[in-house]
């Protein structure tokens, strides 16, 4: 009987729900309907002899009705992955089909185990992306440092540089002046050379003119001496 119920609450047959077609993927989600797994254990006959089977009542339809009927504690993995679509009328119908004595059952299902499982793998979950974030935090920092550091080694290398171009421009400006000197060397060489051929000129003319003097003593004192051999004769 909760199967037939469930089947009528359900707006997507259970093969749809599973086996979605192509195209409808987003609108057949198994998430859209509250009670899809426990549909899922029924059909699936995992739920065959969990309740007992229901008698013919003798009271009427409206006292059927008037009566209250007994709570039902849904599958703990349902109620974790959906959310209620489900209006009153639908709830009555489905809790009325669950024997009380199933809360317990249910209650002592795997699936309680199941969610505790689950929330301190949650809470563990949590945990670990608490310490990546503490992580980025830190890598975030590192990699805020390494940026200075590395604007601070561009500053540097661009300091370097226009070290190197005006060592480079004063290197140039010694070459400049060493070949200047060099130039002023061979002109220096040069008139050098010339003063020292003039000099030979002037030692040569000197020597010209020595013995030129010489000569002329020489015809200087022949002159006195034939002068005074006249004077005597």
């Amino acid at each position: 009987t909760r199967m037939y119920l469930l089947k009528a609450e359900c707006p997507f047959p259970v093969q749809i729900l599973k086996n979605t077609p192509l195209g409808m993927e987003n609108m057949t989600k198994p998430s859209s309907w509250r009670w899809f797994h426990l549909m899922d254990e029924a059909m699936s006959g995992r739920l065959a002899g969990t309740a007992p089977v229901v008698q013919p009542s003798p009271l009427d339809e409206d006292e059927e009705h008037n009566a209250s009927p007994p709570e039902v504690v849904a599958d703990e993995r349902d109620v974790m992955e959906t959310e209620p679509v489900i209006n009153k009328s639908q709830a009555a119908a489905v809790t009325a089909t669950v024997p009380p004595d199933c809360t317990a059952e249910t209650q002592e299902t795997p699936s309680s185990s199941r969610a505790t499982e689950v929330d301190r793998r949650l809470v563990e979950l949590h945990r670990e992306k608490q310490a990546l974030e503490r992580e980025q935090t830190e890598f975030d920092r590192e990699l805020i440092s390494l940026e200075r550091d590395r604007e601070l080694l561009n500053k540097d290398m661009a300091n370097l540089q226009r070290d190197q171009a005006a060592v480079d421009r004063d290197r140039a400006a010694l070459e400049r002046d060493r070949a200047a000197v060099e130039r002023d060397r061979l002109l220096l060489d040069r008139d050098q050379a010339l003063f020292d051929r003039d000099r030979a000129f002037l030692e040569r003319d000197r020597m010209f003119l020595e013995r030129a003097r010489e000569d002329l003593e020489k015809k200087r004192a022949l002159v006195s001496l034939f002068q005074r051999l006249v004077e005597k004769l």
